[in-house]
């Protein structure tokens, strides 16, 4: 590999291998690792962090895969940092398309860590700009995943938190971005929710059941017992109606058939 590779810009078969060559990437202290970062887009210790992050990745999602070792089997997620991307050759296209390209040859040829298509690559091209009709100038990010790992980090979900996290991007918070990025992917991985979006508008549609049933005590106030407010209400009527029949269901489906009295209620 020659000193002045990244002069030009990086070529995909030109670009260091963490696991392999970390000292190749900048990672001169490990003897391997997730973050591959030869141009020093990062501190020590903000790739240090970042690195920490990826690795309780692989340990603490479960395994995709039919068969596992049982320890340090989960889902694997790398990062590549680089200032640019070779503009010559193959390289001679639109910075998507080189993102793209770059991002599925280290995930699926170059860095394919794993047994099943459970890897994520996570590209970070900070001189390459997207294409955008906007004033903010957007650094080219692209997320490559395999097959296994797509079954849950949908494209849908991968641009929705691309949208949460583009402001670390654009203000050019590096390390703090691509912490994000990983930290809601790993829990996407694990089996919870990519968005703080989603939290919010659970807890919008919590406050707004609460006032319904404020309103409703409010406009019935002879029949239900207000006691405590809404909340109270809440439980006061819940109580009340089950106590009619047996057991109500939980779900989407309803309830099964309750007892002696009425069919259970499902939520």
């Amino acid at each position: 590999m020659r000193a002045d590779t990244c002069i030009g810009g990086w070529a995909p078969e030109d670009y260091p291998d963490p696991i392999r060559l970390p000292d190749l990437c900048g990672r001169v202290n490990w003897t391997a690792s997730f973050v591959c970062d030869p141009d020093g887009i990062l501190t020590s210790s903000e790739a240090d962090l970042l690195d920490v992050e990826l690795i309780t990745t692989v340990r603490d999602t479960p395994c995709p895969c039919d068969s596992c070792p049982g320890k340090n089997d989960g889902y694997n997620i790398a990062v590549a940092l680089m200032k640019r991307m070779a503009t010559t050759g193959s390289g001679a296209s639109s910075p998507q398309v080189r993102a793209q390209g770059f991002a599925m040859y280290l995930r699926g040829i170059a860095w394919d860590y794993g047994r099943c298509d459970e890897g994520v690559v996570i590209l970070v091209s900070t001189e390459d700009r997207q294409v955008r009709w906007t004033r903010d100038p957007v650094a080219m990010i692209y997320t490559a995943t395999g097959a296994t790992a797509r079954e849950k980090l949908t494209d849908e979900i991968v641009d929705n938190i691309y949208v949460e996290t583009r402001e670390y991007f654009t203000a050019g918070r590096w390390a703090e971005g691509l912490k994000e990025m990983v930290t809601r992917y790993k829990k996407v991985l694990t089996g919870g929710s990519s968005s703080v979006t989603a939290v919010v508008i659970g807890c919008m549609f919590s406050v707004v059941g609460l006032c319904a049933v404020c309103v409703t005590c409010f406009i019935c106030r002879t029949g239900c017992k207000c006691r405590g407010g809404g909340q109270s209400s809440f439980h006061d009527h819940y109580n009340r109606t089950s106590s009619w029949g047996g057991g109500g269901g939980w779900g989407d489906s309803g309830g099964s058939s309750g007892g002696d009295g009425g069919g259970g209620g499902g939520f």
